[in-house]
């Protein structure tokens, strides 16, 4: 696996969007924004700034216009948001998006409690809004649901997602996400998949949408990069989940996305470059933590970067031997 692993991989955070859905403390446009920043001069290119939804469901982006109003653009860094129907789209037309993400799930139940739609009304609104979205030169990523398993029907045949990606491409679409929403892939099911989706879907941008329920979201990754996929999801902290109330009646366990900073430390050590300063992007963590005033998810963050260490513990190890000494020199002792 490592030997042939891909050696560049692109990074997109969805911290400022999908960590913020699921909070239910309104977190202000000056702290998003901040938060945007502190991202950007980490090196991240890609972020997931806002959502186009309903500001009366979800409030968190009420925002999202103005946000997008006030915030710096530099032309190397791609800004998307997501947005679930042709209301939506009308806002986000309207700035600076680069890019859309149109959420659709595979299975009827997962479409009926995420978006109250089936999922044939949900391809048919998608084929509206994909052709609207590409008519004004947005770039299009349909973000699909529940690929790897559904916590409402259960198990999903890869033929199935297969068809929903065939129509999807049909529509015009320009990258294709797979989200294992409530965290049930594993890596040999990632590996089959995505290797299936490789071969059928030539030239299309495949994204992986992780999250780490269960504790496999970054080994799924490498599973991911050796079937050929270099573009990955995540979130600072590893943040995000989906903002139903009643989500604790058919998912449970913290449904956060994958932790960005762990991301980015176990590639860039495993040899994968991202082009994202860990240190700082470690910054960024922390300030995420101090604007929902906790502490938050994620391991780098916390234990620093392994580079970072190398070394560290030579004042200990000069305390720990005038205190203990050690075997070496116990033994030199009774042969003299």
């Amino acid at each position: 696996m490592f030997d042939s692993m891909i050696k560049t991989v692109t990074v997109r955070d969805m911290g400022p969007r999908e960590g913020l859905q699921s909070e239910s403390t309104i977190v202000s446009m000056e702290d998003k924004i901040a938060l945007i920043m502190a991202l950007r001069d980490a090196g991240v290119k890609h972020v997931q700034v806002t959502s186009f939804v309903n500001p009366k469901v979800v409030k968190q982006f009420a925002d999202a216009e103005a946000l997008l109003e006030e915030l710096d653009h530099p032309d190397d860094v791609f800004y998307w948001a997501t947005v679930p129907n042709m209301r939506g789209l009308e806002r986000a037309a309207k700035t600076h998006i680069n890019g859309i993400s149109v959420p659709i799930s595979v299975t009827d139940g997962h479409n009926i409690v995420n978006m109250q739609r089936t999922t044939a009304r949900a391809l048919s609104d998608a084929k509206k809004l994909i052709a609207e979205a590409k008519a004004v030169n947005l770039h299009v990523n349909a973000s699909i649901s529940v690929v790897y398993g559904c916590p409402i029907e259960g198990y999903v045949p890869p033929e199935k997602v297969i068809d929903m990606c065939k129509r999807l491409q049909w529509m015009g679409v320009d990258a294709l996400s797979f989200g294992d929403t409530t965290g049930m892939a594993n890596p040999r099911q990632v590996k089959q998949l995505l290797s299936r989706v490789m071969a059928e879907f030539p030239g299309m941008e495949i994204i992986t949408h992780f999250h780490d329920v269960r504790g496999a979201g970054l080994a799924n990754v490498l599973a991911a990069m050796d079937a050929g996929v270099s573009i990955h999801d995540c979130a600072l902290c590893g943040m995000g989940g989906q903002p139903s109330t009643k989500r604790n009646l058919y998912a449970y366990g913290r449904l956060g996305n994958i932790c960005t900073e762990d991301l980015v430390s176990m590639l860039e050590e495993s040899g994968v470059r991202t082009g994202i300063n860990l240190f700082k992007l470690i910054d960024a963590a922390r300030l995420f933590e101090k604007i929902l005033g906790r502490e938050l998810p994620g391991f780098v963050s916390k234990a620093g970067p392994v580079k970072a260490l190398w070394g560290g513990g030579t004042e200990y190890l000069d305390y720990f031997i005038e205190t203990f000494g050690y075997k070496d020199v116990e033994d030199a002792q009774k042969t003299t």
